[in-house]
Order: structure tokens, then sequence, then C-alpha cells
């Protein structure tokens, strides 16, 4: 079916930005391929909503306010791994110092703004198939 099948078909995926804009292109491109999208403004937010249900994956931006991507990374990891590895990033800064190191250490897939959606529909679907084959 050209409407990529029943809602959730493909996977849940959790998107936490603090940006509207790029919220709302995310969930838009990754409904229209057939995903269950939830979106949430911040790490804290991301944490409550991976505690009230499973996601096949979490796309989080870098920067948010009171908990940011690294910060909800590293606790995904500590408390569960297996959602971390499914992670991809969004950031508008590659080239902070910061943000480069948390790129090494973690070593998670990042789509620089302003998104290229081939390449967003691309590592989702590399991200959902990760949890898949576990």
């Amino acid at each position: 079916p050209t409407n990529g099948g029943p809602k959730g078909g493909r996977g849940r995926i959790l998107v936490a930005d603090d940006e509207t804009e790029i919220a709302d292109l995310v969930r838009e491109v990754l409904s229209r391929e057939g995903y269950e999208v939830t979106v949430v403004r911040s790490g804290r937010e991301a944490l409550a909503a991976l505690g009230r249900g499973s996601f096949d994956g979490v796309i989080s931006d870098l920067r948010m306010p009171d908990l940011d991507g690294p910060g909800l990374w590293r606790e995904l990891k500590a408390s569960r791994p297996e959602v971390a590895e499914r992670m991809v990033f969004i950031t508008g800064d590659t080239l902070g110092a910061d943000a480069s190191r948390f790129l090494r250490e973690a070593t998670v897939p990042v789509l620089d703004k302003p998104l290229d959606l081939a390449q967003l529909r691309k590592q989702v679907a590399e991200m959902v198939a990760r949890g898949r084959a576990h």
C-alpha cells in the first residue's frame, strides 16, 4: 500500500528536539514512511516517554534544555544500553569541542542541520533494523 501500511507498521520512533520546526519536519517525514512518531521537547521528557513505552529508535537533538542529547545518551547507556544503540543525533553544531568529543565517544549516527531528508530516512531504517537484529 502507498501509505506505508498500518500505523506504526515500520516501528515506533521517539523524537526529542526543542525546535518545533525540526521536530515537526522529522515527524512528518517519518509518519509518511509508516513510522509511529512521538515528539518530546527535552531529554527528561524523552526518558519519561521511554519509561512509559518502548520505541524502536530515538532521534535526539544534541542541544536541549534540561537534559541534552549527550546526557540522554549517557543515561540510556547506563540504564538501557539497547536503546542507546538505537539513537540518531541531529545537530547544527558539529564543530563544538564538546559535541565532537561526545560523538567520538558515542559512535552514534549524526545528521546535520539543515536536515537531508533522504539521509534521515536511511538512518532511521538502519536504526530500526539494528534493533530488530538483536
